[in-house]
């Protein structure tokens, strides 16, 4: 039984967990992974991201990078812009890769980076009200 739960919980850890074809990180789409990492995210319809372990070939705890976009309703992304009002600030980032996109209208609250982090999530979010999406870069 032991070996069983042992299984289980080592398969349910690892699924979103560095993906790769011919070497390169292939993004994941796992939303309820994503709700659960960022439970005060509302509205989520579908991600694309990349948890990556940095921290692979040395002894300690693990380091995840852990970037991608949350896709969000419409409905969703209108009322997270609204409830922030004038806390958000125009920004310009340089994207990980493979999330290049160079021409983006990207903006950034302090108060929404602190509402919306969970567990040991230290990064910043970044939302694309013209694409309702947000687009997110940190670590565990």
């Amino acid at each position: 039984m032991f070996a069983l739960t042992a299984s289980i919980v080592m398969l349910i850890g690892c699924s979103s967990v560095d993906v790769k074809q011919h070497g390169q990180l292939i993004p994941q789409t796992d939303v309820a992974f994503l709700q659960q990492k960022f439970p005060a995210v509302n509205g989520i319809v579908g991600a694309e991201y990349i948890y990556q372990d940095v921290s692979i070939g040395r002894i300690g705890p693990a380091n995840i990078h852990f970037y991608g976009y949350i896709y969000l309703s419409k409905q969703a992304a209108a009322n997270l812009y609204k409830s922030y009002g004038n806390e958000w600030e125009q920004v310009s980032i340089a994207f990980t890769e493979p999330f290049d996109e160079p021409d983006q209208s990207l903006l950034r609250c302090d108060s929404f980076d602190d509402d919306s982090h969970a567990d040991s999530f230290v990064g910043d979010f970044f939302l694309d009200i013209a694409h309702n999406r947000i687009y997110f870069d940190g670590e565990y």
